[in-house]
């Protein structure tokens, strides 16, 4: 970490890598930092409760993936890879350039699995967070995948409370509105979940590049 930067100070801001412009926010600490990957369609605000428990001597990263939270969209449609290199990329420019712990939601799961197949030097350890491993992972149960492939649940907060606790089980099962609170968090931090983030058509193609 750079010796100018002072712990216990979180910072927040636009950086650019790899033809990307990307929203950072850092708590510092001490030790091993840790880097979160988001699920898909969120924006950093909605690792706040997971943040709060975390020892607050450690140092925590966490990011807008292109066109979420307030990432500007990408202007090319992008994959793993290049965003595993964005993130490395992303580090040095906040200061870190030794290991790493990453920990991957969901969705980020996978960009977390990709960092650490790409820069296998800088990861020291690698936490999976109800998502999958791939191929050869056991598959979820249909009724319950049927409601993860339809982008309504980005839109419809009613429609993601609704379904919260076949999702994402927990307390989401006893309290749905959590799922709703977590999404106004968004809105209050400027996140453009309203306009959809989740159909950007550099992600998905010009076919979901408007909600119907």
């Amino acid at each position: 970490m750079s010796a100018s930067l002072t712990p216990g100070m979180t910072e927040e801001r636009l950086i650019s890598g790899l033809g990307q412009k990307i929203r950072v926010k850092v708590r510092r600490g001490s030790g091993v930092p840790l880097v979160l990957c988001n699920g898909i369609g969120a924006s950093l605000e909605v690792l706040d409760p997971l943040v709060a428990q975390l020892d607050p001597d450690t140092t925590v990263v966490r990011f807008d993936v292109p066109g979420t939270g307030a990432s500007p969209d990408s202007a090319m449609p992008y994959g793993f890879p290049y965003l595993a290199a964005v993130l490395g990329r992303l580090l040095k420019k906040v200061g870190i350039r030794d290991m790493v712990d990453v920990l991957g939601v969901s969705w980020g799961g996978a960009l977390a699995q990709q960092f650490a197949f790409q820069h296998p030097h800088r990861c020291r350890r690698l936490i999976l967070v109800s998502t999958g491993t791939g191929l050869m992972m056991v598959p979820g149960r249909p009724r319950v995948l049927a409601k993860m492939v339809t982008p309504r649940r980005f839109i419809d907060h009613n429609y993601a409370a609704a379904i919260a606790g076949d999702l994402y089980g927990g307390t989401a099962r006893t309290d749905p509105s959590l799922v709703n609170h977590l999404f106004d968090r968004q809105r209050m931090a400027g996140s453009r979940v309203d306009t959809c983030i989740s159909c950007s058509p550099a992600r998905y193609g010009p076919a979901f590049s408007r909600c119907r």
